[in-house]
């Protein structure tokens, strides 16, 4: 009875060690991110060099397509990823900077689209990224599309500390659950709409119902009260499983 008890343990002794190569493998697969964009492309380049789109506006005018042009003064409004404003690893991040005088900008918005993430089939979770400003009145708010309309999140993200100028300090990850108590099964959402030769226009009121299980683009939305050369830096922008 003893040698059945000590062979019945040694083969499930085998049998675990078999298998957790495999359980280790299927465990990193699920924690893999669903999208992910890193901006660390060396030198100077516009959204459209990497497959984003993004406008400009000061309050309710019209707003400017940055999608496929960037300045290289300082002065001018810019948004993309410029030469000279580096992370503390020293990669390019995405910028969103004001510019100052009568070309100043106080509202951005910069989005990718992609294929449908669900909830259910895809496990859609987590969106985070990293942010540094330079001014304590810069402030980010998620943006999302579902069912073609693009959606700006209630929560505004602001960082506690102020960044450098051309290197990033201070910077800090923020995130939104997708799946959670804020996320696409809520309805804390702002309706917005942009675009060229159009406002940056937020509503003012939340949407009346959630926004559904999908969602096809994120973005961000950035929001100066001031307009002298104010920015903020965005990098390492994840869209994560749900699976833990």
């Amino acid at each position: 009875m003893r040698s059945l008890a000590l062979s019945l343990r040694s083969s499930l002794r085998r049998l675990a060690l078999a298998a957790a190569p495999l359980c280790l493998a299927s465990a990193l697969h699920a924690q893999a991110p669903l999208q992910e964009w890193t901006f660390d492309t060396p030198g100077a380049g516009t959204l459209a060099s990497f497959g984003w789109s993004g406008w400009g506006a000061l309050g309710n005018e019209a707003a400017v397509n940055y999608s496929g042009t960037l300045s290289f003064h300082s002065t001018q409004p810019r948004l993309g990823r410029i030469k000279n404003i580096k992370g503390v690893d020293g990669t390019t991040v995405l910028a969103a900077s004001s510019g100052s005088g009568e070309v100043a900008k106080n509202r951005f918005v910069a989005t990718v689209a992609f294929q449908k993430l669900s909830l259910s089939d895809d496990r859609l979770g987590t969106v985070s990224w990293s942010q540094a400003t330079t001014s304590p009145d810069g402030a980010v708010r998620l943006l999302v599309r579902a069912n073609d309309k693009w959606y700006a999140s209630a929560r505004s993200f602001k960082n506690p500390a102020v960044s450098g100028v051309t290197v990033v300090t201070n910077a800090e990850i923020f995130s939104l659950d997708l799946a959670g108590a804020e996320g696409l099964g809520s309805t804390r959402w702002f309706p917005i709409s942009f675009g060229d030769h159009q406002p940056i226009d937020r509503a003012a009121a939340l949407v009346a119902q959630p926004l559904g299980r999908t969602i096809t683009g994120v973005g961000f939305l950035v929001e100066f009260t001031g307009t002298h050369d104010r920015r903020v830096y965005i990098d390492n922008v994840i869209i994560s499983t749900s699976i833990p």
